[in-house]
């Protein structure tokens, strides 16, 4: 038997350019795995929609392509997470689902949104977790069918897109814990696909793709269950990389390089004087002919800049402390230390003049 764990697919417009058709490109694709390799169970571990309060257009647009799931015979069974709620009211987004579900428009689109055990049509054992629930007691099938639990959350010592080792969140131990016979834990909630550690397989499949610059993960987990149970990463392959390219403007020439299948940020490095000489139009223009979004400028300032800057800031100074020894001149009648006060004045001046 085999399933496919995908989660974090956050459907929703963003910044990205055209990231409603992205996201699209990369569901269908998913579709058309399952599909070629006769895979009918698509397990999501939450997030589906980017907002916890879609649009209309972004619900129609993602129905439209579950509708190819439906047609496909493939088997959607989503556990909801955190942007799946209103955050005030807690509403569930996805129950337009379960409501067209109920109308028999859906037959195979499952949502799971309270934490128990569910027995999928004979062939796997479903448990929905949350910190709350309690141990599942041990059931006579579990001996039989594949026992997966399925959360969306954060897990202590899962490493996040900035390389930053969670020291928070559920442990391992507790979602081992959930049951006494577990055969894989499907993780959902951190966008970069990764392996904890465990005494059974435990994964974050990662996000479908990337929706931001920082983000590199960008794909799905195939699951394997019989003699020898495996787990093959599966990269999307049909909507373009997001990539962001470091650039010395000292040394223009790797942006010769920019490849443009991919959708790219451009940091440029350093100084004011080096961006004045550029022909700033014709650069731009050559940016967005390769596919750059995004021009970010980072500047160090020249000495002589630095200087000039000095200057000014201690002609400033100088003025302050002037008008503030005036102040203090204006009330006689207080004992104050005034060369301490003047002193401390000028300390806070130089600390938000230099940070």
């Amino acid at each position: 038997m085999k399933i496919l764990h995908t989660a974090d697919w956050q459907f929703g417009k963003t910044s990205i350019p055209k990231s409603l058709q992205r996201q699209e490109n990369a569901l269908l694709e998913l579709c058309d795995f399952a599909v070629k390799e006769d895979i009918n169970e698509v397990l999501v571990v939450g997030d589906i929609f980017q907002r916890h309060t879609p649009t209309q257009r972004e619900k129609d647009t993602l129905l439209s392509i579950l509708f190819e799931f439906e047609r496909s015979g493939i088997n959607l069974r989503i556990i909801p997470g955190n942007h799946d709620y209103e955050a005030v009211s807690g509403y569930l987004s996805l129950r337009t689902f379960l409501v067209l579900k109920n109308g028999k428009f859906f037959s195979n689109i499952h949502v799971y949104d309270t934490p128990g055990v569910h027995i999928i049509d004979n062939k796997y054992v479903l448990i929905t977790f949350d910190e709350k629930t309690p141990k599942v007691p041990k059931i006579d099938i579990m001996e039989e069918l594949p026992v997966i639990v399925a959360y969306h959350g954060l897990v202590k010592g899962a490493t996040l897109e900035n390389d930053f080792k969670l020291t928070t969140g559920v442990d391992t131990r507790t979602l081992l814990a959930a049951s006494p016979i577990i055969d894989y834990i499907a993780l959902g909630d951190i966008h970069l696909q990764q392996r904890m550690s465990g005494s059974v397989p435990i994964y974050y499949s990662g996000a479908l793709l990337q929706h931001t610059f920082g983000e590199k993960s960008a794909g799905f987990i195939e699951l394997s269950f019989g003699d020898a149970f495996s787990a093959h990463y599966h990269e999307i392959t049909t909507v373009p990389r997001l990539q962001t390219v470091e650039v010395e403007m000292s040394d223009l020439s790797v942006l010769d390089s920019i490849d443009p299948s991919f959708i790219t940020k451009v940091r440029f490095h350093g100084t004011v004087e080096e961006k004045k000489s550029l022909k700033l139009p014709e650069l731009k223009q050559q940016l967005l002919d390769r596919g750059c979004v995004d021009i970010i400028w980072d500047f160090k300032l020249t000495s002589a800049t630095k200087s000039v800057r000095r200057s000014k800031q201690v002609s400033t100074t100088s003025s302050l402390k002037s008008d503030f020894e005036v102040y203090l001149n204006s009330l006689p009648s207080l004992q104050l230390d005034r060369d301490k006060l003047t002193s401390m004045f000028l300390e806070v001046v130089e600390e938000v003049t230099h940070g």
